[in-house]
């Protein structure tokens, strides 16, 4: 149960197709349990009246909205024209707020800063002086937006509070691996 609840934590950080070795040198997992945690999450979001699913090509997962509600969310997208990009860097924040943008951009790369910037733009982010760097929290405009208080996104992380340290640590890893290796 621990174990799909990470995974489903990685595939949700990642907002993209994810190698199950990599998934697995994350969370640091032997193949037969990540088999059988991957095989539950399916199981679960199967019977899930919810709008994601966990879809598998290959080698490769990813956790998306189903067929249905694929409309609604290129309308919302649309909608905040936000970049894909930024809107990984939003969901990076979420987690693992508050942030120094320094250490946020060690995790994103160079362009997390115009992407805090666009965020610090239209509201969903505050920024206060820290050091050298500074503090990133979401604002009151974001838990409204996006219809949820600070309570529940806590909640919600709270269950993958070791996990989202060990993506920080891995993020950096994996982008000079990608960097390295252009299939990823």
């Amino acid at each position: 149960m621990e174990l799909a609840n990470k995974i489903e934590a990685v595939l949700y950080m990642y907002g993209k197709p994810v190698t199950i070795a990599r998934i697995r040198k994350i969370l640091k997992s032997k193949e037969e349990e990540t088999e059988k945690a991957i095989k539950e999450l399916f199981s679960r979001y199967e019977k899930s009246p919810g709008s994601l699913v966990v879809i598998r090509h290959k080698d490769r997962l990813m956790l998306t909205v189903k067929e249905e509600y694929s409309e609604l969310v290129k309308r919302f997208v649309k909608e905040i024209e936000l970049q894909k990009a930024v809107v990984e860097t939003l969901a990076m924040i979420a987690l693992n707020e508050p942030i120094l943008q320094s250490r946020l951009s060690d995790v994103r790369g160079s362009s997390a800063s115009e992407h805090v910037r666009e965020l610090d733009r239209i509201g969903f982010i505050r920024r206060t002086r820290e050091g050298r760097s500074f503090r990133i929290e979401l604002s009151k405009k974001f838990f409204e937006y996006f219809d949820i208080d600070k309570k529940q996104l806590k909640e919600k992380v709270k269950s993958s509070e070791q996990l989202n340290e060990g993506l920080l640590e891995s993020a950096q890893s994996a982008e000079v691996m990608e960097s390295n290796n252009p299939e990823e």
